[in-house]
């Protein structure tokens, strides 16, 4: 019988302290305590908050293994056992440093490319993957053209995946981009998450989170909301 393969769940933030990291950290340790092997992966382009909750912001797992594939033309079992950090029981992380982006192996179209067949590798060996984007913005007072994908790598990620979760900062800034009627791509796969927790409780976040066909955002006047509380690494 052929092995099922992992969805691939990605989550963006509108700004710099939403709580994609948050989100990804709970879900991911949600995940493995009900038994799922789950990998967790670091793609934020400007804290890696992620593989440094985890002791691991200095490792360049993920440029070594691009280099190595670019060089042998293969990702081998060993090579992406050897790249994932385990957290605890069922639950893996492959850390990334800051300067990442800066290879040359992880850019433009060749970094593209990596990341569609890494993460099509990985499905294969965990039955949950959730992949932190982070924002695109480095500014987080700065919240124009939020979910603008900020690199080739994390058009990949988001091509690659089952589902995508954008992060509103507050329910305020989630109605202000829904008046706007934006466009979205790929809505047949997006949720909203809209973060209202406050800023000192963030760590036990609490969000709204919307299923979004396209005429939804558009017409609709009334949302209804599901409660989530994520649980947190301890």
């Amino acid at each position: 019988m052929a092995q099922s393969q992992a969805e691939i769940q990605v989550i963006l933030s509108q700004t710099r302290g939403a709580g994609s990291t948050t989100i990804v950290r709970g879900l991911g340790i949600d995940h493995a305590r009900a038994n799922k092997r789950t990998l967790m992966v670091d793609l934020d382009l400007w804290t890696v908050e992620l593989s440094a909750s985890y002791h691991q912001s200095h490792a360049n797992k993920l440029v070594q293994l691009a280099e190595q594939y670019w060089h042998d033309g293969t990702l081998t079992s060993n090579a992406l056992e050897s790249a994932t950090v385990p957290c605890e029981e069922n639950l893996w992380l492959l850390p990334n440093s800051l300067s990442w982006l800066a290879s040359s192996y992880l850019g433009g179209e060749i970094g593209y490319d990596f990341i569609r067949i890494l993460l099509e590798s990985l499905r294969l060996s965990f039955a949950s993957i959730f992949v932190d984007l982070g924002t695109s913005n480095p500014d987080a007072n700065t919240k124009s053209a939020p979910f603008l994908l900020g690199c080739a790598a994390h058009l990949a990620a988001t091509e690659s995946a089952s589902r995508i979760f954008y992060v509103f900062s507050s329910p305020l800034e989630y109605e202000k981009w829904r008046v706007g009627s934006p466009r979205l791509e790929n809505p047949d796969k997006v949720f909203l998450l809209v973060n209202r927790a406050k800023k000192q409780k963030r760590e036990t976040l609490m969000v709204g989170s919307y299923p979004i066909p396209l005429a939804f955002i558009e017409y609709s006047k009334e949302l209804y909301i599901e409660d989530i509380i994520l649980p947190v690494h301890s």
